[in-house]
């Protein structure tokens, strides 16, 4: 009798998906790198993801936008943004904001966040906490 309640909590436990490790919710993310180009040194670029929205700093703008995460998959609704002039690199603001429209799906390995944007890969580490 131990043994099949032994055999029966294995199964239970191991038949419950792993959700933690796919989750990018309430975490602060900096984008490191994308496909795109080669990102300048000093541009500090982060997202982050709670109760369906996504919200973050572009290179000199804040923005927002509804995002529905589902186990890997991201649908972001058009993003908005502040409207700050950008004396430097406002085309790599342009055009974050606009692969963020294109996201699809994401990936976590190890500590790197991997978010699809159409034909871009935009890669993310977490922000650490001061």
């Amino acid at each position: 009798m131990t043994r099949f309640f032994v055999f029966l909590i294995f199964l239970l436990c191991t038949a419950c998906p792993n959700t933690t490790s796919l989750d990018i919710s309430g975490q602060d993310w900096r984008l490191i790198r994308w496909t795109v180009s080669t990102l300048p040194e000093d541009i500090n670029i982060t997202a982050t993801f709670a109760d369906g929205r996504l919200s973050g700093k572009a290179v000199c703008n804040q923005y927002f936008a509804d995002a529905l995460v589902q186990k890997d998959s991201v649908l972001i609704k058009t993003v908005g943004a502040t409207k700050m002039l950008c004396p430097e690199h406002s085309d790599v603001e342009r055009q974050y904001l606009k692969y963020l429209q294109r996201a699809s799906a994401y990936k976590i390995n190890k500590d790197e966040l991997a978010l699809q944007c159409g034909d871009a890969t935009l890669y993310f580490r977490p922000v650490p906490e001061e």
